[in-house]
């Protein structure tokens, strides 16, 4: 009988053991009622942790800039900006600096508050899928315009011709008065 027991109990140790291996965790929603209050405290310092890690250094990215689409004309111009969130967020949008600010700006048909953090345009986004919009107004094209290292994709159109390369440099900038000119 004695072994019995001891054998019941090895393999509930081992069950237990596996499964904690396998464990994934919780979902805020999943998480037990009278422990919810705690949540935020627990994950105090850890916010990152909600965000997907990148391959192979651990290092995590919680802001995922999709594709920004920029219509310049010779007094303005209108941007948009797709952007995942996985935990609120500051998000870089183009402009900064001078005549160049982002105007009107609305986050998925709200309007936002834009504030200046590290000289450069940003609203903050709660966690999820948005869609960023907004106008610039100058007095003439400017001969460049900031946008964040983070935004990969970006569609041009200057006074109504579509620019298949837009130049940009190593320090953000999208060239404008030459975005025309292809950059080997």
């Amino acid at each position: 009988m004695r072994q019995m027991v001891v054998s019941v109990l090895a393999s509930m140790i081992g069950l237990f053991t596996a499964s904690a291996l396998t464990a994934e965790p919780l979902a805020r929603q999943d998480v037990p009622e009278p422990l919810r209050p705690w949540v935020d405290w627990v994950l105090a310092g850890h916010e990152d942790e909600s965000c997907p890690s990148l391959a192979g250094d651990g290092a995590r990215a919680c802001v995922w800039p999709g594709r920004l689409s920029l219509v310049l004309e010779a007094k303005g111009g209108r941007l948009r900006q797709e952007v995942f969130v996985a935990r609120e967020s500051d998000v870089a949008l183009p402009g900064g600096g001078g005549p160049v600010w982002p105007e009107e700006v609305r986050v998925d048909g709200r309007p936002a508050a834009v504030i200046e953090l590290e000289g450069m345009p940003r609203v903050r986004l709660a966690a999820g899928a948005h869609v960023v919009e907004g106008r610039f107004v100058w007095s003439e094209i400017p001969p460049g315009l900031r946008v964040p290292n983070e935004i990969a994709l970006v569609d041009l159109s200057l006074e109504g011709r579509s620019i298949a390369r837009p130049r940009r440099d190593a320090d953000g900038a999208l060239w404008l008065r030459e975005a025309s000119v292809e950059v080997a």
